[in-house]
């Protein structure tokens, strides 16, 4: 495993944790510290959007399309013309350099094109931290609103969603298939070596699914667990504050950033609400995207009208 944190949210429901007893299982989670346990009363309205989409019509592309033509923002992949990641069935990652699992970066990718097809409401990828903050900034500018990354604390207290649950929705892993798009037998056929890490079930879909596929958790909230990585704003640490506090922020400086949820690509373990990954500011992935954050106005909005609002702002960037 290339993670730290694979030591500490082990497991014994997965195949390859089935030596773990769940007993050391319940130790490892009852030592570990959770930022959700440090969270009273939310002060945000846990109201997130995902900003999605490819070539095609549907909303989400028309939103992110829009938001790049009108800001004149360059995401970074195409900038610095060193590209993203993406799949392609006859790249082999054991003859790679780095033995990623998928090939990059190359400037045949980017967020337009991840090696795969996707619809105009599937989650965008290849989008860097960088490029998720500079885009908040000018939808905030434009509307007249704050959007923003969540901080990891609201991201977490949104997936937990008044739960203390390894998914939000449960702890079973096999929950998640009514509520992930993660690793399953749908996959199979592309990555068959990793078949001790699938889902049992097959959602059909074997990459991206479009934005809402499958059970919002109870705050209403879509693909809280998988589908893609979501940066938030808090620089890495391997270290929680030794003391409570309320709506912490992370650290105030570091070299990484945090990104949380799992993705497409990743197996159960890695959708846990409590798992942490992280990269570099600029890096950019074919599993990885983003979600903003709506600070709380006077006038709540309530989650159904998400797609409303979307559609109105795609009017506003038109005009």
């Amino acid at each position: 495993m290339t993670y730290q944190e694979t030591l500490y949210y082990l497991y014994s429901r997965l195949p390859m944790f089935q030596n773990i007893g769940a007993a050391a299982y319940k130790a490892n989670l009852d030592n570990t510290y959770k930022i959700s346990e440090l969270l009273g009363k939310p002060h945000l309205k846990l109201k997130c959007i995902h900003v999605a989409g490819t070539n095609g019509k549907g909303s989400s592309s028309h939103m992110l399309a829009a938001i790049l033509q009108k800001s004149g923002y360059i995401p970074e992949s195409i900038r610095d013309k060193s590209g993203g990641y993406g799949y392609n069935e006859k790249y082999d990652p054991d003859t790679s350099i780095k033995k990623d699992a998928f090939e990059g970066r190359d400037p045949r990718y980017s967020w337009i094109n991840p090696g795969f097809s996707q619809t105009e409401r599937d989650p965008v990828t290849n989008i860097t931290w960088n490029d998720a903050v500079n885009l908040a900034k000018w939808l905030s500018k434009k509307e007249g609103k704050k959007y923003r990354l969540p901080t990891e604390a609201e991201w977490e207290y949104a997936c937990l969603a008044k739960t203390q649950s390894r998914f939000g929705v449960g702890d079973d892993p096999r929950h998640l298939s009514f509520y992930a798009n993660v690793y399953d037998q749908s996959a199979l056929s592309y990555w068959g070596k990793w078949n001790n890490f699938a889902q049992k079930d097959s959602d059909g879909f074997p990459f991206t699914a479009p934005v809402g596929s499958f059970k919002p958790n109870s705050y209403g909230l879509y693909d809280m667990n998988g589908n893609v990585w979501e940066w938030v704003s808090d620089f890495y640490s391997d270290q929680y504050p030794s003391d409570a506090v309320t709506n912490p922020t992370g650290p105030p400086s570091g070299d990484l950033r945090v990104r949380r949820g799992g993705s497409w690509h990743t197996w159960a373990l890695y959708a846990r609400c409590q798992f942490r990954n992280w990269n570099t500011a600029d890096t950019r992935y074919t599993l990885v995207g983003v979600r903003l954050l709506l600070e709380k106005h006077d006038r709540p909005i309530r989650i159904k009208q998400v797609h409303r609002r979307q559609n109105q702002l795609i009017k506003k960037l038109s005009q």
